[in-house]
């Protein structure tokens, strides 16, 4: 039975939000990057896959743990671009947007981003976490303009903090073939 449940929800469905705490919109709040983007931004392609597939695939997987362990979380996508949703604002403690990074030119690694000096020390912390697993580089944090000034940073209000990550390189194949089974 509980593995059929599993299956369930891998294949799309999450379990039940529980209720977020007074005054806010949940716990968490997380953004999978390009899915559904209504300008065709669609983020970075690698020979093993492409961002607007991956992002969901993570997205999904965090808040099913999370929810399953009691988190209020929110799963939003890029659809926040349309411009019925431009007054939208999610009040939670924890905005985290998921993107893998595809550089122009070159080998990346994974990176954080964020608006505020205030989120550094999260984005720090996950950056300690990840890189107990994560066997490649990192960059520096906010190693591109978008990801100081992601468009995302303005549909949530925090109280810990918001910062966007990139999970690793999908250009660099042998980036990609650690990434992908995760």
């Amino acid at each position: 039975m509980a593995t059929r449940k599993r299956k369930a929800q891998a294949a799309g469905t999450l379990p039940k939000n529980p209720a977020p705490p007074a005054g806010f919109n949940g716990d968490v709040f997380i953004q999978a990057g390009h899915e559904k983007t209504p300008d065709n931004k669609t983020g970075g392609e690698g020979p093993l896959g492409n961002e607007i597939d991956w992002t969901p695939i993570v997205a999904d997987e965090a808040t099913r743990i999370l929810r399953g362990a009691g988190v209020s979380t929110i799963r939003e996508d890029a659809s926040l671009k349309l411009s019925a949703r431009q007054n939208e604002r999610f009040r939670v403690q924890v905005a985290v947007f998921l993107h893998f990074d595809d550089p122009d030119g070159g080998e990346s690694g994974a990176s954080v981003g964020f608006k505020n000096s205030s989120d550094e020390p999260a984005a720090a912390e996950w950056k300690k976490l990840y890189a107990k697993f994560f066997p490649f580089r990192f960059m520096p944090d906010n190693f591109t303009a978008d990801e100081a000034s992601y468009y995302g940073y303005r549909y949530t209000i925090t109280t810990d903090a918001e910062f966007l990550i990139e999970f690793g390189d999908l250009n660099s194949v042998t980036q990609a073939r650690w990434m992908k089974p995760r």
